[in-house]
């Protein structure tokens, strides 16, 4: 269990070579004191029935307890995290190996899951609640693996639109996806990189040295047929089951990610507005790099073997798999490094899909299938009751179904096979058994409430996870997944795709499912979502107010200044509408806006003009224009500031909030670039109030 751990020289040169980050964000929560709410919540959040750490007090324990334990922990906690001097009991666990596949002749083949202390547990998961909202900003935006409002469905629809994009520009024939398999990667980690690494990106001290006393110190026992070995002493790698693991993962290779953008050339992708390098992508450490030709796999692995001697994670280059991007293409194998060629007609998993070329949707489908009738046979021996039966068919079949359908969608002739699986489940029909179904279809698929039995209709599933999927890259997409949505929803490259909720379509009768997941959800999106549209000024506001809603990433205040900040798909939104209205209403004066009464009524979501202007804005003071209050300052990327102009008492600073939500969703053009002063055009000043 030990490691020899990288020279400390090593680790720097490598951090060192590294390109220059932007400022990153605020990580100065990481080392504010723990609140009891936190502790709550943390116990709260522990499962119930879950194997115990070496203090055999379980989760039920401290869920059981937590009128008594919250006190004690939170002072406790604070102490720990102050001084940075932790229980001994935080450094034991008992390691359960698992095997990964039927064959495990090799010890290798085994996944080792450490069980921990439940208070061990509560503490991290304070900090990983904390951390986790500031990933999206702290690490590579197509690293997927267990940051907020990313998924691991990103990275696989990257692939695809990286194969269709391959296959129609000559330059990238011969372009490559490499699959990289770390050697143990959790175990191998080196922490003083780790460590390195955090500094690096900003983590504030004290946070560093909890994270360095939490994996001080830790011994393990295994548990191999019902005996415990004596305790071994662990000086490397990350926690199995620690709730904070996968976030420091992520962040210890967050510079391999760096370094090969820098690098290597990547796979372009593009629609009509938008042209992206994809270089590198992953789910935690299932990591893709993407190549446009064989010889660059050399500068790839150059830079692997660097990025190992640094952090301890070493790559098994016999396992490594060079997926080609178009068929039917010759590739030197001599050129990949010990990494094996998939050949035409081969097949590997990626993130439990299979992938290569022809066709992968019925070797995908047959597989399933396989597997579910063998889950299905066990699940026939537990249950002898209809109502069970279709409960269970919810719960083993949908899933996997809903799962792989996401990217390899099946054909009309697969989902019958799948309902006709479904339905022999549920009424216990199989092989020379006839079916005893004593309802009709119609009716058994209704809710037990309405008088049926609930037995899932595979189709309307699929249409219901394509909606789903569709709907949200539609809303909340940016970057490389809207790219490659608009790829895989056209089936080419260089198409602009877009489903908005106010676009005019007659709703179908009922929804039928298409030959792709794309083109299915998208007809369901458009035919249930669709509304008239409304251009008057009310309708507009309506909608800016709904979409600032989901997509202002900050608004709060420091001192006297209100900041507002929007995402860069959400300003690209912006601006598209602006074209929009400036044909119908004429262009926004942003010059002329502070010379707006604060009589002045704005147009809010519910469709009538109001006086958001809270009287407490006007007693007692000489405030007649919006200018006399406060003003405002672009400063890009989506974000605007007001500032007071003077100190305010908390009950005007709330209504001067209402006011400036106000102002950003009747004037959203605020968040684009204004114009250069050199253009300001002279306009009567007695008009000004009629701005609105």
């Amino acid at each position: 269990m030990q490691q020899t751990p990288p020279d400390e020289a090593i680790v720097t040169d490598f951090l060192d070579s590294l390109p220059p980050r932007d400022h990153g964000p605020d990580l100065s929560v990481l080392s504010d004191e723990l609140t009891a709410a936190e502790v709550l919540t943390s116990i709260r959040r522990c499962k119930r029935g879950k194997a115990w750490g070496p203090d055999s007090l379980n989760n039920d324990w401290y869920r059981d307890n937590e009128a008594y334990l919250v006190p004690l922990l939170t002072r406790v906690f604070n102490v720990c995290a102050l001084g940075g001097i932790l229980p001994g009991t935080f450094g034991q666990a008992v390691v359960a190996c698992i095997k990964k596949s039927r064959s495990a002749a090799s010890p290798l083949d085994y996944r080792p899951i450490s069980l921990l202390n439940s208070d061990y547990k509560v503490f991290t998961r304070i900090y990983a609640s904390r951390l986790r909202p500031l990933l999206p900003t702290l690490v590579n935006p197509l690293q997927t693996g267990f940051v907020p409002r990313r998924e691991m469905a990103t990275v696989l629809d990257i692939f695809a639109a990286a194969k269709l994009c391959a296959c129609n520009d000559p330059e990238l024939h011969r372009s490559l996806m490499l699959l990289l398999d770390f050697s143990k990667a959790y175990d191998s980690l080196s922490r003083n990189f780790l460590l390195a690494v955090m500094s690096r990106l900003g983590f504030p001290a004290s946070f560093v040295h909890l994270t360095s006393a939490l994996h001080t110190g830790t011994r393990s026992q295994f548990i191999v047929n019902g005996y415990m070995s004596d305790p071994l002493d662990v000086g490397c790698g990350i926690r199995q089951g620690c709730p904070l693991a996968p976030l420091l993962f992520i962040i210890a290779v967050e510079p391999l990610y760096e370094i090969l953008h820098s690098t290597v050339k990547g796979v372009r992708i593009a629609n009509t507005s938008e042209t992206l390098e994809i270089k590198v992508c992953g789910y935690a450490d299932d990591t893709a790099v993407y190549v446009q030709s064989p010889e660059e796999v050399s500068v790839v692995m150059r830079t692997l073997m660097r990025f190992g001697a640094a952090s301890g994670l070493v790559i098994n280059a016999s396992k490594s798999v060079a997926v080609p991007l178009c068929a039917g293409v010759s590739i030197d194998p001599t050129l990949l490094h010990d990494a094996k060629l998939l050949q035409a007609g081969e097949r590997c998993r990626y993130l439990g899909v299979l992938i290569g070329d022809g066709r992968t949707v019925r070797d995908n489908w047959s597989a399933c299938l396989v597997s579910l009738n063998a889950r299905l046979v066990l699940a026939r021996r537990k249950t002898n009751t209809v109502r069970s039966r279709a409960l269970l068919a919810s719960a083993l079949i949908i899933p996997r179904v809903t799962f792989l359908a996401r990217h390899s969608w099946p054909t009309r002739e697969v989902i019958d096979s799948l309902q006709l699986l479904v339905k022999r489940f549920v009424w216990g029909s199989r092989q020379g058994v006839p079916s005893r179904a004593w309802m009709s279809e119609a009716q058994a698929g209704l809710r037990v409430c309405d008088g049926g039995i609930a037995i899932p209709h595979v189709a309307t599933e699929l249409l219901a996870m394509a909606a789903n999927a569709v709907g949200k890259w539609a809303s909340f997409s940016n970057g490389p997944a809207r790219v490659a949505g608009d790829i895989l929803l056209a089936r080419r490259a260089g198409v602009d795709v877009y489903l908005t909720p106010d676009k005019p379509c007659t709703t179908p009768k009922c929804f039928t499912v298409s030959d792709t997941m794309w083109a299915s959800g998208a007809a369901v999106v458009r035919g249930v979502h669709s509304v008239p549209i409304d251009l008057s000024k009310a309708g507009c506001v309506a909608a800016t107010e709904s979409l600032l809603r989901r997509h202002i990433s900050a608004a709060y205040w420091e001192g006297d200044t209100l900041t507002f900040r929007i995402d860069t798909a959400t300003v690209q939104a912006i601006a598209s509408k602006a074209v929009g209205e400036q044909c119908i209403r004429g262009t926004f004066c942003h010059e002329w806006l502070g010379r707006v009464g604060l009589d002045t009524r704005q147009w809010l979501i519910t469709g009538r003009g109001e006086d958001v202007n809270i009287p407490l804005l006007r007693r007692g003071e000489q405030w007649q224009t919006l200018r006399d209050l406060l003003t405002w300052i672009w400063h890009g990327d989506g974000t605007i500031k007001f500032e007071l102009q003077r100190s305010r008492s908390p009950a005007i600073r709330r209504a001067v909030s209402v006011l400036c939500k106000a102002i950003v969703c009747n004037y959203p053009t605020l968040f684009l670039q204004p114009r250069s002063p050199s253009v300001l055009r002279p306009i009567d000043a007695s008009s000004s109030s009629n701005l609105s």
